[in-house]
C-alpha cells in the first residue's frame, strides 16, 4: 500500500479552524450571506474565498487590507477578533496602545516646547 504524505493544504490548523468558526458564526449574527460579504468587499474575490477560511482550509490569514476590509463588512472589530480566535492576547494590546498614547503625548510635549 502506498501512503501519500500529508501537504501542508490537507492539514487544518486548529487556530485557523477555532477563527473560520467564529468568522461564521460572526457572519450569520450579522444576518449575511457569503455572498452577500464577498460582493461588498473592495477587493473582488468569490464566495469559495470565504467558504475556505471558514472551514478553516487556508495556509496564511488574509493580507491586512482584505481583513479590515472584511471586519467592516460584518461591523466586527478587528482587535476582538483577534483576541477571541486567540492570535493576540488583551494584554499584548493593551501595551500595545498604552505605547502608542506615551508616545503621542511625548511627541506633543516634544511640539509645544
Amino acid at each position: 500500500m502506498i501512503q501519500i504524505a500529508k501537504t501542508r493544504r490537507s492539514r487544518k490548523v486548529p487556530e485557523h479552524m477555532l477563527f473560520g468558526a467564529v468568522l461564521r458564526e460572526k457572519r450569520h449574527d450579522s444576518g449575511l450571506t457569503q455572498v452577500a460579504v464577498v460582493r461588498k468587499l473592495r477587493h473582488p474575490r468569490s464566495a469559495g474565498w470565504l467558504s475556505r477560511f471558514e472551514r478553516g482550509r487556508f495556509l496564511r490569514l488574509m493580507p491586512v487590507e482584505e481583513f479590515r476590509d472584511l471586519c467592516r463588512v460584518m461591523h466586527l472589530d478587528p482587535v476582538e477578533l483577534l483576541v477571541e480566535c486567540g492570535f493576540i492576547d488583551l494584554s499584548e494590546v493593551e501595551a500595545y496602545f498604552y505605547y502608542q498614547r506615551e508616545r503621542q503625548i511625548a511627541s506633543q510635549q516634544q511640539k509645544a516646547a
